[in-house]
């Protein structure tokens, strides 16, 4: 495909959205969907929530108006709308009637087992020093990434821009992944992605009218997890540390509030207002600054897991030095705890 014709085709979804979701927040105001201020949240006024949604519809109906040639022939395409509507669902239920963790968590564990049904789990784990064959092991870890990637990007939409922005980040390295090995059609459908989500984050950044909901992390999970199993089907292997690189930030910062939360002996599903972008807005910062700084974290670590694609041994190492890093932070956080309780 022509460069100039497959811009065209991301700018027409761009607008599909933007126009989508202006008309979805006028909509959304009549009829009262909105998402309130409470204690544990942030935002002063209520802000329009449910976006997911049109992330969603603006997506699909991209690839179907202008890669129908290609995505009706492919078996990954039609799975992957199959799931990722499942997914959507589920985050949609627990937008309206906020749906208890538990039976979240077992939602969520279907749908990863419905993934590995279709036959994306991957083939083998590469750990760099060896790779695992066991298909137990590699069950038990599908489950157990595709869950915990929903749930990541779940814990880190606390703040306008910050979920959005760090999904966006992750997607333009996909971009580059796919283009590396030559699946076309993945990486057209990761422009379209990358389009529906720039025309979201125009209405979430501070000050946002506009939330993805649960039905958005939900959604923007499982593709994030989605694609990383995609991309292993056709390498060979699940490059199990590069992928840790890639989403370390949303793993450590959910990593951390369960740990705090344990300490706490309060419910890990229990929200509060300690994740890393809070401790940054409370030291006084501008909002879009403190959001800017994570983005660029996070852009970092992109950088980091593309390097490691191609560089095993430096993967890692380089998880092994940001793990050796974190452990040593919360370690200190847990010192100060006990110091001040």
């Amino acid at each position: 495909m022509k460069p100039i014709v497959l811009f065209i085709k991301i700018l027409s979804t761009f607008l599909i959205s933007l126009i989508s979701f202006y008309l979805y927040i006028k909509i959304a105001h009549k009829r009262g969907i909105l998402d309130h201020p409470n204690g544990r949240k942030i935002h002063p006024f209520p802000v329009v929530t449910s976006g997911g949604v049109i992330i969603f519809i603006s997506l699909w109906l991209g690839i179907f108006l202008f890669f129908h040639n290609t995505v009706f022939a492919s078996r990954v395409v039609i799975h992957t709308l199959i799931l990722s509507s499942f997914a959507l669902i589920v985050g949609f239920v627990d937008d309206i009637v906020d749906i208890r963790a538990r039976f979240k968590l077992t939602m969520q564990t279907l749908l990863a087992i419905g993934v590995i049904l279709l036959g994306y789990a991957p083939p083998a784990l590469n750990f760099v020093l060896f790779r695992v064959k066991n298909p137990i092991i590699i069950y038990a870890f599908t489950i157990f990434f595709i869950v915990s990637t929903i749930n990541a990007i779940n814990f880190i939409d606390g703040a306008d821009g910050l979920a959005s922005g760090t999904v966006l980040i992750i997607l333009l390295s996909f971009i580059v992944l796919f283009r590396t090995i030559g699946s076309s059609m993945e990486t057209h459908i990761v422009f379209e992605f990358t389009a529906v989500i720039i025309g979201f984050l125009i209405f979430n950044m501070h000050p946002a009218k506009l939330f993805m909901g649960d039905s958005g992390s939900t959604f923007l999970g499982f593709m994030l997890s989605m694609f990383f199993l995609i991309l292993s089907r056709k390498t060979g292997s699940f490059p199990v540390f590069p992928a840790l690189i890639f989403l370390f930030y949303p793993f450590a910062d959910v990593s951390a509030a369960i740990i705090r939360r344990r300490m706490a002996r309060q419910s890990i599903f229990i929200a509060d207002k300690k994740h890393l972008h809070h401790i940054l807005l409370s030291k006084s910062l501008n909002y879009n600054s403190a959001i800017i700084m994570l983005w660029t974290l996070n852009a970092l670590l992109q950088l980091a897991g593309i390097i490691s694609m191609h560089h095993e041994l430096f993967s890692l190492v380089f998880f092994t030095g940001m793990f050796i890093f974190t452990i040593l932070s919360l370690t200190m956080v847990k010192l100060f705890h006990v110091q001040h309780s």
